[in-house]
């Protein structure tokens, strides 16, 4: 895969879908995107790079407190050869950090 020829992605397109369809294109080819004109203050995006690093140079014991499998890595972090795809042999070769946005739930009617 020639990663030389992944495509910009201007989230400042005007056009919804073309943004979409480029997005989904990236993702199917590359498995990510890369994204510009996202309007992040660019020392926001340095410090979380250095953040991420800081994170991921300490111990698998530390990072283990941080990890709760009981959410099956939706917040938080999941250790190395945890995620296994489906229909897989193997477990991913990666850890991660997952963040997101906070939702409040409703309990069910």
């Amino acid at each position: 895969m020639d990663m030389s020829q992944m495509p910009d992605i201007s989230l400042g397109h005007s056009d919804a879908n073309a943004i979409a369809q480029a997005l989904g294109d990236s993702f199917r080819t590359y498995g990510f995107a890369k994204v510009i004109d996202h309007g992040i203050d660019p020392h926001l995006s340095k410090e979380a790079w250095r953040l991420s690093k800081e994170l991921f140079a300490r111990t698998t014991e530390e990072k283990r407190r941080w990890y709760d499998a009981g959410i099956a890595g939706q917040r938080g972090y999941t250790p190395f050869k945890t995620e296994i795809a489906k229909g897989a042999d193997y477990h991913d070769l990666k850890e991660f950090w997952h963040v997101g946005r906070t939702i409040a739930c409703r309990a069910p009617a």
